[in-house]
Order: structure tokens, then C-alpha cells, then sequence
């Protein structure tokens, strides 16, 4: 009923538009001299701020027409025959209309949900993991200035864009390689003597000539398991080591003193190869740009070991970053860069050496700047 009293509502008005439309081109070609020189010094009537409309009467009649058609009179019963058939074919439209309406929104809302569980999941794991939200408290506004540059250096610090972008490929691989030195092995622990930098120094250490292997840990992408990774040779230069009581920091100098020499540094986009058995064919997505490596002193979360105290290394990712391009120091950020803020986390569970200095993964420059 509804749907009728819509479609038959729907005929009315446009054909009050259509009439519209013939007397406004009527009176068109019928102005004359004196009236272009009336709307020249007074100025055209306002127009209406809508397309098209119906007059009340007819709306109440259409109400009663299909409501409480016992109201009405023999003649109009009659008048509105002839309008039946349009209105059958006007109904269609809107069925049409309203199921293509009911797909977007139905996906609209499943991407919604979609997002808001992982959010939620990622959130929660936030707050239950004592690392990652001690690593939140001591956070500053680093990250706002390294994703809007102040080329003109205003205020007491500045903004340094990095000199080259390292895309790196992760590799996904279904359990711990052989012959890999576990992180929790590679040094010996002492329970009492352990410092937040131990684990840190470690992976600077091994990662030049190592395979780093990596796994997920955050609540949204747990599930993704282990990674391997081969940094780059020094792509490491130029960043900074914060030591604190409770942790331990690799950040890149995104802000640096203006009395200094600028430093140069290379960020760190990571990207996993996925591959369809079904096409056969690959692609590439993106996990995110390194923000920082943190270092502690926690347990070891190695699958099928026993815990044990050791100073673990985790590399906290971004999207956010994604899709940013800096050229000639300028920055130029993509609407679809956003990635509702969450991050990814992985943390280092061991190092396989690289046999004949092969590389198992392969990097290149994705952009190159000017030196200042």
C-alpha cells in the first residue's frame, strides 16, 4: 500500500515538473524588450528551492484514493482509471530502486561491523597488553608532525622528510624455519639482569647478515602467524635509541633540533606477496610502515616453548602512512590512507642465517628526495 500511495505521488509531481518546464520555456520566448529591461534594474524572480511539488489537495486525495476508497465519489473512482497502469509500472520502479538501495546499505553496514569488530578486537588486546599501552602513554606528537612536514621549520623543533622509502617484502611461511636461532636462545638471559636495550641491540646486530623471523601479535592480525623479513643493510642509519627505565626505543628522527645538521634516514614500507592458488595470480598488500621497534623485559611468547623472561623486540606498523608521497619535500597524503588508526604489531622470534649472502626477499627504493 505504501509503495502504490508512493508511485501515484511520484506520477503527480512529475508531471507538475513537466508543466513547470512548458510554461517557464513559454514565457521565455514570449519576453519582451520591456521586460529584459524590468529584469535587468529589479532582477529575476527568486527561484524555488525545489525541483517539483503537488498541491495538498491532491496528496489527500491519493491518501483517500487508496486508504478509504469508500470516500470517494462514482466520478472520481472513474477519473482514475486511466492512471492505474502508470502506476503499476511506477511501482516496479521503485522496487527496483529500493532493492538497489538495500544492497548498498546492506554493505555499507557490513563493512561497518566488519571494521567496528576489528577495532574492538584490537582495542581490547590494547588494553590487556601492559607493553603496548605503556608504549602508548609515553608516545608523543611525533607521528602528526612526521605526516605533515613544516618545510619552513616554525617553532622550536623541525620536521626532516626521509631521504629515500624502502619497500620491503615480507614472506608468510606456515612455521619456524630450520636451522633458525630463536630470539629467546640467541643470548644468554639472566632473570635479574636484563635490561630493556638487550633485546633491541640483539636484532641490530643480526639483522645485516640474518633472516629476521617475525610473527603477529596485536588482536586484529594474530591470526596472519609467522613472516620472515630481510632488512636492508643499514636502513637502520640515522634513526634514534631512546633508553628508559621500562623500555627501549628505535624511532626514525621524523623532528630534530633546528640548531642541528638535518640527518638523513630511510623509511620502512612493508608489504606482504599474496598469492591465489585458484587464478594463479599474486598481489601485493600492504602491512604497514614501520613507526618504531620497541624493546622490554617480558616473557617469551615462542609456540610449543616454555615461557621464560627475556627482552623481547616488537616492530609497531601503521598504515597511516601508506600512500604518502614526499617530493622535493613536499607532502602529498591520499584520502585512502587512513586506516582507522590501528596498527599492526609483530615481534621478533628469531634469526636465520643467510647462506652465501643470497637474499631471500627482495626491496627497492620507492622514492627518492633531494638533500637539503
Amino acid at each position: 500500500m505504501e509503495r502504490l500511495i508512493r508511485a501515484e505521488l511520484n506520477l503527480v509531481a512529475s508531471e507538475s515538473a513537466s508543466q513547470n518546464r512548458l510554461l517557464s520555456g513559454r514565457s521565455h520566448r514570449k519576453t519582451s524588450v520591456w521586460k529584459m529591461l524590468k529584469q535587468a534594474f529589479v532582477g529575476e524572480k527568486t527561484r524555488e528551492k525545489f525541483s517539483c511539488g503537488i498541491e495538498f489537495k491532491q496528496c489527500m486525495v491519493t491518501l483517500l484514493a487508496w486508504r478509504t476508497p469508500w470516500l470517494l465519489s462514482i466520478d472520481v473512482k472513474r477519473a482514475r482509471r486511466s492512471v492505474i497502469g502508470d502506476v503499476v509500472y511506477m511501482t516496479h520502479a521503485l522496487v527496483i530502486l529500493d532493492f538497489f538501495k538495500s544492497i548498498s546499505l546492506h554493505k555499507a553496514k557490513a563493512k561497518m561491523l566488519k571494521d567496528g569488530a576489528g577495532r574492538g578486537k584490537f582495542l581490547l588486546w590494547a588494553k590487556s597488553c601492559e607493553h603496548y599501552s605503556r608504549r602508548v602513554g609515553l608516545r608523543n606528537d611525533w607521528t602528526v608532525h612526521f605526516r605533515r612536514p613544516d618545510d619552513t621549520h616554525n617553532g622550536v623543533m623541525g620536521t626532516v622528510s626521509p631521504r629515500q622509502i624502502l619497500e620491503i617484502c615480507v614472506t608468510k611461511v606456515p612455521k619456524i624455519p630450520e636451522n633458525t636461532l630463536l630470539h629467546r636462545e640467541a643470548k644468554y638471559w639472566n632473570e635479574h639482569d636484563i635490561h630493556t636495550s638487550d633485546g633491541l641491540e640483539l636484532l641490530l646486530r643480526k639483522y645485516p647478515a640474518n633472516t629476521i623471523v617475525l610473527k603477529f601479535v596485536d588482536g586484529v592480525h594474530a591470526a596472519n602467524g609467522l613472516v620472515t623479513i630481510d632488512f636492508p643493510a643499514h636502513c637502520f642509519e640515522g634513526w634514534d635509541t631512546h633508553v628508559l627505565r621500562k623500555d627501549s626505543f628505535l624511532e626514525p628522527p621524523a623532528r630534530q633540533m633546528l640548531t642541528s645538521r638535518p640527518r638523513p634516514w630511510s623509511r620502512l614500507d612493508l608489504n606482504m606477496a599474496l598469492r591465489n592458488d585458484k587464478t594463479a595470480s599474486s598481489s601485493v598488500q600492504a602491512v604497514g610502515t614501520l613507526v618504531d621497534v620497541q624493546g622490554f623485559v617480558g616473557h617469551d611468547s615462542t609456540p610449543d616453548y616454555p615461557r621464560m623472561v627475556v627482552a623481547p623486540v616488537r616492530l609497531n606498523l601503521t598504515k597511516a602512512f601508506q600512500n604518502v608521497g614526499y617530493l622535493g619535500g613536499a607532502h602529498q597524503a591520499d584520502d585512502d590512507a587512513n586506516d582507522d588508526g590501528l596498527e599492526t604489531v609483530l615481534e621478533v622470534v628469531g634469526y636465520v642465517k643467510r647462506k652465501n649472502t643470497r637474499r631471500l626477499h627482495t626491496h627497492h627504493n620507492s622514492g627518492l628526495l633531494d638533500e637539503d
